[in-house]
This record gives structure tokens, C-alpha cells and sequence, in this order.
């Protein structure tokens, strides 16, 4: 009777421990597809990575007229900039949203260091800290989880 209950019990700990094992390695494996799907994400998205090269080309975004025009600005040159903004924004809100699974560690932050991913989330967060202008305070604000990054 002994070697029966022994046995049973041997059989339901390695159950738990397997099924631990298991879903371990399946959140693992769902943290790296995360990432991937992000990598991916923006290799199929033109615009972010348009956007993205808009930015870290012209870090001169820190003069602020290609994004907040002065009062003397043509009415192009003001749409333009309106223009500039948004795309700074639909980026933004992209990372934002990234720096949020990074910071919740609901991605695998190895392979989202490793593949040059959060080098590119703190170099846009430069670039935009880089903004002189009162209205950039607003940015904090918009992307909280991208600024604690830093």
C-alpha cells in the first residue's frame, strides 16, 4: 500500500514539475516571438521606418521650426511642419508602446537588447529630448514608459 501511495505521489510531483517546466519555456518562447513580431512590425511598416530615418538623420529637430514653425512661417511651411509632427507622433506612439512591453518585461529583454532595439528606442528618445522648445515638456507626457527608459 505504501509503495502504491509513494508511487502516486512520485507521479503527481513530476506532473507538477513538468507542467512547470513547461509553461516556463512556453512564456519564454511567447516573450521571443514578442520581440520578433515587433523586429517584424517595423521592417513591414514603411512609414515607421521613414519616420524613424526622418528622425535620427535630422536630430536638427532640436531648431524646433521643422516641427513647431514660428509665427513668420508660410502657410506650407507651417503645414509641413504639422505634417513633421504627426509622423514624430505615429513614431512615438509606436516606441512608446514598445518601451512599455520592454519595461512590463512582457518581451524578452535579452534578445530585445542583443538586436539593437533598445539602442534605437533611447537613440529616438535623445533625439527628441534633444527638442528645445516649451511645448516639448509635452512629450513626457505623451510617452511616460519612453522616458523612464532612460
Amino acid at each position: 500500500m505504501d509503495v502504491l501511495i509513494n508511487t502516486a505521489i512520485s507521479g503527481v510531483v513530476g506532473a507538477v514539475v513538468a507542467t512547470g517546466i513547461a509553461i516556463y519555456f512556453q512564456v519564454k518562447l511567447q516573450k521571443r516571438k514578442l520581440v520578433l513580431s515587433i523586429i517584424e512590425t517595423y521592417l513591414e511598416s514603411s512609414s515607421l521606418r521613414i519616420h524613424a530615418k526622418w528622425v535620427f538623420e535630422s536630430c536638427t529637430i532640436g531648431d524646433c521650426k521643422c516641427i513647431y514653425p514660428d509665427n513668420s512661417a508660410t502657410n506650407d511651411e507651417k503645414q509641413r511642419a504639422n505634417e513633421n509632427f504627426n509622423k514624430l507622433i505615429e513614431l512615438g506612439d509606436w516606441y512608446e508602446i514598445v518601451a512599455t512591453l520592454y519595461r512590463t518585461r512582457s518581451l524578452d529583454t535579452y534578445l530585445f537588447d542583443v538586436t539593437g532595439l533598445r539602442s534605437q528606442v533611447l537613440k529616438f528618445l535623445t533625439c527628441i529630448s534633444n527638442i528645445e522648445h516649451e511645448r516639448a515638456r509635452e512629450f513626457q507626457e505623451f510617452w511616460p514608459q519612453l522616458f523612464e527608459m532612460q
